[in-house]
């Protein structure tokens, strides 16, 4: 901290208490008991001033840091090296004792002012960004295979290697004879015969919740990491990059650098050939499968993300990961449809909460009906040909006259706005969005439950001119984290389409917005869910029927994780934390384990201000406010009793006019 910021942290504080003080005239016995009543106070404030000032400087990278690396003023004291800082007649003397590995560290502040003194003992520990474990598994089903070299280690923290079951829980896999303690008895029995023999355990989201390092990751799954990830690449730094589709690599790549980790995309998924390397920091996301025949060498998060039924992550050469491997897969039955519901409100008058739908495409069709829509459309997906319904839904298309979004941009001509993407709770698509504003070219993602430090669950765009939207559209990865409306299930009395339209959370559907960048007029609103109409209901449970029926036979499902004999996963959260800022992760902190407090008014017994003078020779002294002196040590105290300053006179205070003005603080 600079001069300047440490001089504006202590005035204010102190700033109001010296002016007090300073203008106010004293004389006689009823103004030195109003300076050792002020003294008190001004000692107080200044003990918790410092405290403040040296806790926000004891950061360090791994640990606090030590007292020369401070950053502040100090003296030799009895033998050791102290904090010591100087204001206006005031002094605070700070011992700072970190342990041998700087995980805890004592501070002792003690202020002197006029004869008083105040004493703050506080004990620090060092809360680093943690992560759960070396090998995190979000799958619906695991299994795995690992050469006689594989090393698996949760490293000095003993980490297990843990599988979340919510997606097995999720998909009722139980009823095809599939168990989670199969699943963790045969993996488990893969990592006992490997180097490391890291242990695994089988969780559920709540328990997940609670497992250590998962408070300072900021998402719920690995799911939350993937998505995480992409909002970092939607601010690209440099070293990042977005490989080719399903890219295979035959020679050497580097990607970032202990200093500037970076974030790799791979979609469609990674191989590595034989004589091919990869050598990186940071974090590599593949999208789909994973297969390293020639070299991994990597220092920070790898995460394989697959929305496929079956999801090969193959280690059959040289891979060492000295970090953590997360696995989110997104397998899931097929069936089921998505709807789209739009709104718009051209003056911004949302009362009722349909907004207004004179002329409405959808109501002027329907007659004698409630209709609380502009436009809707059954059954909106993009799935593409003969790809099973419930996967990869393009949803939303500002070109798509359905979504009604292009007119409305139109209306609004020039006008500065935004989109915003907004869920009532926990449900969001798990969506990715791209946009093209005039050239410029902006993809991020839309995460689980983005809740906004003003209570909302919104995610807002950068302004931009409405006629300069060139393109949007809005990709859900899995429909089944959609919020799932169906009709005849819930509180809707009528198809739930009219019901999301009456309300104005909509029912927690994922909801895009037009908004007036300036105002937040809401001018537009589009919004995503999963729909089933009574009649539909059983042919979506037929069609599970049948995919568990393929699952039961035989048919590949889930994740198989095969760990070659070169395969060396060693839990490192060092190197995750080198990109951990990039993705949200909790920034290293300290708790407050004890605090204890003394107070000492001027002229008290055992009073440490005694203490703080010399031991012999002579003191300066401000006396009564107006004059300087020089008095032997022996004198001292009684006079710091009667209260005088130690130091000279500041040129306002020997003008006579009973009033000092404080003096900078000497750094």
């Amino acid at each position: 901290m600079g001069k300047l910021a440490l001089m504006l942290v202590l005035a204010a504080a102190l700033g109001g208490a010296i002016l007090t003080f300073s203008t106010r005239q004293l004389s006689g016995g009823a103004a030195a008991d109003r300076r050792g009543a002020q003294a008190g106070v001004l000692a107080r404030d200044l003990a918790q001033s410092v405290r403040a000032v040296v806790s926000g400087q004891m950061m360090g990278d791994d640990g606090f840091v030590t007292v020369n690396d401070l950053g502040l003023p100090t003296r030799t004291y009895q033998g050791s090296t102290i904090v010591s800082m100087d204001y206006a007649g005031g002094v605070a003397d700070v011992t700072y004792t970190p342990s041998a590995d700087r995980q805890t560290v004592d501070v002792a502040v003690t202020a002197y002012q006029d004869g008083a003194a105040h004493r703050v003992n506080a004990r620090y520990a060092y809360d680093d960004t943690d992560f759960p474990s070396p090998l995190w598994l979000d799958v619906p089903y695991a299994t795995t295979s690992a050469g006689t070299g594989t090393t698996v280690s949760g490293g000095g923290e003993n980490r297990p290697a843990y599988f979340d079951r919510t997606k097995f829980d999720a998909l009722a896999l139980s009823s095809l004879g599939l168990s989670t303690g199969t699943l963790q008895s045969g993996i488990q029995t893969v990592l006992r015969g490997v180097t490391g023999g890291a242990q695994v355990q089988v969780k559920n989201g709540a328990e997940m919740l609670r497992v250590p390092g998962m408070e300072d990751v900021n998402v719920t799954n690995a799911e939350g990491l993937y998505f995480a990830a992409l909002d970092a690449l939607a601010t690209p730094r440099t070293g990042d990059a977005t490989l080719g589709t399903a890219t295979t690599i035959t020679t050497s790549r580097r990607f970032g650098t202990a200093t500037q980790p970076a974030v790799v995309r791979a979609p469609g998924g990674l191989s590595i050939a034989s004589g091919g390397r990869v050598t990186g920091t940071g974090a590599l996301v593949v999208e789909g499968p994973l297969t390293i025949a020639g070299t991994l060498d990597w220092d920070g998060l790898v995460i394989v993300h697959s929305e496929d039924d079956y999801l090969p992550v193959r280690f059959t050469g040289t891979a060492r990961i000295d970090g953590a491997l997360v696995v989110d897969q997104q397998g899931a039955p097929p069936g089921g449809h998505m709807d789209l519901s739009v709104w718009r409100a051209p003056t911004g008058n949302w009362n009722p909460a349909w907004g207004n739908i004179t002329g409405s495409p959808f109501c002027g069709t329907r007659t004698g009906m409630r209709c609380a829509l502009y436009q809707h459309t059954h059954k909106f997906d993009f799935t593409p040909v003969g790809a099973e319904r419930g996967r990869t839904v393009f949803a939303l298309d500002r070109d798509v006259v359905e979504s009604q979004m292009q007119t409305a941009l139109d209306a609004l001509s020039n006008r500065q706005v935004r989109l915003e993407f907004v869920n009532g709770s926990t449900y969001s698509g798990m969506a990715r969005y791209h946009m093209d504003v005039n050239g410029t070219v902006t993809d991020g993602a839309v995460r689980l439950g983005f809740a906004q430090p003003d209570g909302s669950y919104i995610e807002r765009s950068a302004p931009f001119a409405a006629n300069q939207l060139d393109h949007f559209d809005l990709a859900v990865r899995s429909l089944r984290m959609l919020r799932p409306l169906w009709d005849g299930v819930g509180s809707c009395d009528v198809s739930w389409p009219i019901c999301v339209g009456e309300d104005r959370g909509r029912h927690s559907a994922l909801t895009v917005r037009i908004v007036d960048a300036a105002t937040g007029t809401i001018y537009y609103e589009s919004a995503v869910y999963w729909h089933m109409q009574e009649a539909e209901v059983a042919e979506h449970e037929r069609e599970e029927a049948e995919w568990r029926d393929r699952i039961e036979n035989g048919a590949a499902f889930g994740t198989r994780l095969e760990l070659g004999t070169r395969t060396t996963l060693i839990f490192d959260v060092d190197q995750i934390r080198r990109i951990g800022q990039r993705l949200g992760f909790d920034p290293p902190e300290y708790d407050v384990n004890t605090t204890t407090t003394q107070h000492w008014e001027p002229a008290q017994a055992g009073s440490p201000a005694v203490s703080h003078l010399p031991t012999s020779g002579t003191v300066t002294l401000c006396h009564q406010r107006n004059s300087t002196m020089v008095v032997p040590v022996t004198a001292a105290t009684t006079h710091i009793g009667h209260g005088d300053v130690l130091g000279a006179c500041t040129t306002a205070s020997s003008t006579g006019g009973g009033s000092s003005t404080p003096a900078s603080l000497v750094v």
